[in-house]
This record gives C-alpha cells, sequence and structure tokens, in this order.
C-alpha cells in the first residue's frame, strides 16, 4: 500500500524542494512582469499629448529584457527539474543551495 506516511523522508524532502523552487519561481517571474507593466504605465503620461502615435518608452526598452529574462528562467527551471529528477530517481540528495536546506528543515530530516 502506497500513503503518504510510508514515504522516507527524503522523498518528502526532495518533493518539499521542487514545490519551495516553483513557489519562488513563479513569485519572482510574477514580480518581473507586473515591474514591466508598472514601468510601462508610469511611462505614457510622460510622453504628452504626442503618445497618441508612439508606444511607451518601457515597452520598446524592456520588452526585450524581460523576453530574454523569461526565456532564460524558463529553460533554467525545465533544466534543473530534469537534473534534480533523474537525481532523485537514482536516490541521491540533491539540493538547491538555499532551498536544499528550507526542505531538509520541513521534512524533518
Amino acid at each position: 500500500m502506497d500513503r503518504a506516511a510510508d514515504h522516507l523522508p527524503d522523498e518528502k524532502g526532495i518533493a518539499l524542494q521542487a514545490l519551495f523552487w516553483q513557489i519562488i519561481f513563479g513569485v519572482f517571474y510574477v514580480a518581473i512582469f507586473a515591474t514591466f507593466f508598472f514601468a510601462v504605465l508610469s511611462t505614457i503620461p510622460a510622453q504628452g499629448s504626442h503618445a497618441r502615435q508612439n508606444l511607451p518608452i518601457a515597452l520598446f526598452m524592456g520588452f526585450g529584457v524581460v523576453w530574454i529574462f523569461a526565456v532564460t528562467a524558463c529553460v533554467l527551471n525545465f533544466v534543473l527539474g530534469i537534473l534534480f529528477t533523474l537525481k532523485a530517481m537514482r536516490g541521491e540528495w540533491a539540493g538547491y543551495p538555499v532551498i536544499g536546506r528550507w526542505a531538509r528543515r520541513a521534512a524533518g530530516i
């Protein structure tokens, strides 16, 4: 029978580590896009009455930076997920530098 209580502490730690990483990744991802959105909206009044024909400055200058961040973050998330999944499948504990300690403490390891 496979119940949650039967899982090893290492399994709980690995699962918590993945959960913590996804939460932190999601918060940073939303924060970056919210900051970009706020920057775009804040530059609209600064353009004056001629802004009807022009895009906001922050949209023009920041879109590339935000896009590169988003793509890099997604690739990093994907690669880390694969690497740590492979280590977990072999039964190894592989902790993220800070998140791994939080997960071990939360799992009681």
